[in-house]
């Protein structure tokens, strides 16, 4: 499932304002060349695209994807010229499957949902585009004709017994809920966004998260995700709550915000070592031990709140009941932004430093390392820009800072300089041989297990020993200059590191 459709949709008033200020516009940041990011990747001054977590520790460009304007959600993004691009990364489960593709007549695009193998755009001017990742090698992309003047989009799976035996197996349906500008809401018949039909007996709607719907009026009504034969398909209202103003949902947990910004638990909890039984389900509770709530998620099973006045706070819903007056912790203060995933979240404090909290075990988190949770936000490392002769490199993985010293991947470097790069994995030596008329004319041997690195056979004292992250080693930026001659400028303010072989 698309960590996009975790997320709050567009209410419709923040669409009226979006002509003037798009929709995606952070407050302004003191100290930051980041304009776009989200729980995996983000976006520079500049409009270099950055990426991180499997096999890449910290930020690292994607050199093919320049002039980016904005990030839609992870897998997609929209450049300058407003042209709109899907891009999946190479992963180390999927090797060689690298994918870079325009998604032909779309521009100016406010969200991107998808469902069970297909997506669906909405573009500004209100209308819905339906694609597949497939189609986009072939086809251009038209906009469809069965509702416009829609401004949200939001998508959920329904399971639905079968009529005959075996009666315990069932089939999943894909559901797209399209909500229109006049507040009325729409559903697909069938798995398909193909055809539609008004939702009867709801009042008008703002907006979406998943199978909720949040009406004009603070009712808040949720589709079914299971409905058993004979049983009706109809959206209920949720009894007990009113005068909402947000609401949440992950497809297991929602949460809602009242006018007087309280946060509401609407269900479900997930105990520890759950089978994936529901509890809490459909008890509201008013969480009355925290207030002026700006926004609330669910993370790696934790409640994280972030409040009017710039604090993110977090307590656990590992329980079979959530109480009315759980204990919150105070993770961070002055955060603009929370982008959150399903078991980790990037924020953005007031300086622009971005910072991350959770699971990390497939570096999410950016910080360099693969320590498997950080219960404490992290500082994530920078998207440093590397030039080597005056262009991008495509780097295996970003350069980083420890120490205030700047490292970069020994592998991507060296090989784009021409070199052959070795490496022993019993003895964990990296060499590196540089030819020149069909000669060795440089040699440089490094010991990853204790940093000792030799250039043509003779020990050099480093200041700041190699070492390794997943499996990249990261060599000191002096050591370029000492062993090649190369002329190397790191400048730190900038986050640019250039290297010129003479």
């Amino acid at each position: 499932m698309n960590i996009r459709k975790w997320m709050l949709s567009f209410s419709i008033a923040a669409l009226a304002i979006s002509a003037a200020m798009p929709a995606y516009a952070a407050e302004t940041k003191s100290n930051s060349n980041v304009t776009s990011f989200k729980a995996a990747s983000l976006v520079k001054k500049d409009g270099s695209y950055w990426i991180w977590g499997d096999t890449r520790a910290v930020p690292t460009q994607v050199v093919a994807l320049t002039e980016v304007e904005r990030i839609i959600n992870d897998q997609f993004i929209q450049k300058k010229d407003q042209t709109v691009w899907y891009y999946k990364p190479e992963y180390s489960w999927s090797p060689g499957e690298e994918k870079l593709l325009q998604v032909k007549g779309l521009r100016d695009v406010v969200d991107v949902a998808d469902g069970i193998g297909t997506y669906v755009a909405l573009d500004k001017e209100g209308h819905l585009y339906e694609f597949t990742i497939q189609s986009l090698k072939n086809e251009v992309v038209k906009p469809s004709n069965v509702l416009d003047h829609v401004v949200a989009v939001s998508s959920y799976n329904r399971t639905i017994p079968r009529q005959k035996p075996p009666f315990e197996d069932y089939s999943t349906e894909g559901k797209w809920l399209l909500l229109r500008q006049d507040g009325t809401l729409w559903q697909n018949e069938g798995g398909k966004p193909d055809k539609v039909k008004p939702v009867a007996g709801l009042p008008k709607v703002n907006m979406l998260a998943n199978n909720v719907a949040l009406a004009v009026d603070g009712t808040v009504w949720r589709f079914p995700t299971r409905v058993a034969a004979g049983q009706s398909a109809a959206p209920s209202q949720w009894k007990g709550i009113a005068k909402m103003q947000k609401i949440y949902s992950n497809n297991q947990t929602t949460l809602a915000i009242d006018a007087n910004a309280k946060l509401w638990f609407l269900g479900s909890t997930v105990p520890y070592g759950s089978d994936g039984s529901e509890y809490h389900v459909g008890k509201p509770v008013q969480v009355k031990t925290i207030n002026k709530v700006k926004e609330a998620y669910v993370v790696e099973r934790s409640l994280i709140v972030l409040t009017e006045d710039h604090k993110v706070y977090r307590t656990s819903i590992e329980n079979d009941n959530i109480s009315a007056n759980p204990k919150f912790e105070l993770l961070a203060s002055d955060v603009m932004q929370i982008e959150p995933a399903m078991r980790h979240f990037i924020m953005e404090k007031k300086d622009g430093s971005l910072w991350g909290w959770g699971i990390n075990k497939q570096g999410e988190l950016g910080y360099g390392d693969y320590k498997f949770m950080y219960d404490r936000p992290v500082l994530m490392q920078k998207a440093i820009t590397v030039r080597l002769n005056g262009k991008a490199p495509q780097l295996s993985n970003g350069a980083l800072v420890r120490n205030g010293q700047a490292f970069v991947p020994l592998r991507s470097i060296f090989s784009d300089l021409g070199a052959e790069v070795g490496w022993d994995a019993n003895t964990k030596m990296a060499t590196v041989v540089q030819k020149k008329d069909g000669k060795d004319s440089l040699k440089i041997t490094i010991d990853m297990n204790t940093g000792a690195t030799k250039l043509n056979d003779k020990p050099i004292e480093l200041q700041n020993k190699p070492f390794t992250v997943g499996g990249t080693a990261y060599l000191p930026l002096r050591l370029i200059s000492e062993s090649l001659g190369a002329k190397v400028d790191w400048q730190p303010q900038g986050l640019l590191i250039s290297i010129i072989m003479n």
